[in-house]
């Protein structure tokens, strides 16, 4: 069994699922929450990415020697342990094919100790990729490649990805587009794809198959209005909690080329550097993350709301939680059913 809670940001997606422990904890052993955030995976960057730990959570570590493949920290509190926050440094590789190992031998940990897996956060690519077979998620980042792009401009990054696949290119949506490392990841893709498959490493095996796996997707949304709010009442409490100092140790820490990684696009980092730089000001700084957090909000509302699996219930109306908890109930009972009479 695993439970998934996605949507868009500021919906309460993480406390919800440590409410469930508590709902729940009678039904299992453990509850392993794990993160689906592509940016709350670093350390360092705490603050910013909203990846707080709840209060009394201590780090711990798995024994590699007896979970293969599982050595990444994680936080535990009684019955609940956190994964997948604040375990790298802004400059290590991470993803979705990693993510997608690293969840499974989460889920294979946790289903093997009674526990209930649940599969938290806004990333929707890491959700879909899940039990993929996907070779293109497999494909590693190509030095030359990037050594290259480094030397261009944008506009040569998209020439370039139009000479080597134009459908691609125009399959793009605008913020891709103009996304540097969108597009560089999109050339390494295609450039990967005309490489014979024998010649290509490809991972073919997955530690659970979906189809025998009962998966029940909860969705948290809300009005944009209220997000939007929510979002700005969260940057003015993350300064107070001391974002800029924050970003000042990664400014120290790391060199200009470093910031061309994926960790420093979290939402808020590029703004708190810019006024830190006297850029822009304090108020601008503010105004600029919230737009830019809003609008990333609206598109992971978009994607979400294309896939048709979800449970969807708005945070805004009194009777959501009931509602979502009755529904996770139905589908334990449903899904221990199965198991029983297989």
């Amino acid at each position: 069994m695993l439970l998934s809670i996605v949507g868009p940001t500021a919906t309460g997606k993480t406390q919800f699922a440590l409410d469930l422990s508590n709902i729940l904890a009678e039904e299992f052993h453990i509850f392993d929450v794990i993160s689906a955030d592509s940016r709350q995976v670093y350390q360092g960057m705490e603050i910013g990415t909203g990846a707080d730990i709840p209060p009394h959570f201590q780090k711990q570590q798995y024994d590699p020697s007896s979970v293969s493949n599982f050595v990444q920290p994680y936080f535990k509190r009684g019955a609940v342990r956190i994964h997948g926050v604040s375990i790298l440094k802004p400059n290590q590789e991470w993803s979705v094919a990693q993510f997608r190992d690293f969840t499974q031998n989460i889920m294979t940990s946790s289903w093997n100790g009674n526990g209930l897996p649940i599969l938290v956060g806004g990333t929707g690519l890491y959700h879909q990729h899940i039990f993929t077979h996907d070779q293109k998620i497999e494909i590693p980042p190509n030095d030359a490649v990037r050594q290259h792009a480094e030397r261009i401009s944008l506009a040569d990054l998209q020439r370039w990805l139009k000479e080597t696949n134009a459908i691609k290119f125009e399959s793009m949506n605008n913020s891709d587009r103009h996304n540097p490392r969108r597009l560089i990841r999109a050339i390494e893709i295609e450039l990967a794809s005309r490489t014979p498959l024998r010649q290509q490493k490809v991972h073919m095996e997955i530690a659970a198959d979906s189809s025998v796996i009962q998966h029940c997707m909860i969705g948290l949304t809300d009005s944009m209005e209220h997000i939007s709010q929510r979002i700005g009442e969260r940057i003015k409490s993350r300064l107070g909690q001391g974002v800029l100092e924050e970003v000042q140790r990664l400014m120290t820490a790391y060199e200009e080329t470093t910031w061309m990684e994926p960790a420093f696009s979290a939402t808020g980092c590029k703004e708190v550097r810019a006024y830190l730089e006297d850029k822009i000001s304090y108020q601008q700084m503010q105004e600029l993350w919230q737009r830019r957090e809003v609008q990333y909000a609206k598109r992971q509302l978009t994607w979400w709301k294309k896939q048709n699996t979800i449970h969807w219930y708005a945070v805004h109306e009194a009777s959501w939680r009931d509602e979502a908890i009755s529904q996770i109930k139905r589908f334990l009972y449903t899904a221990k059913h199965a198991q029983n009479s297989q």
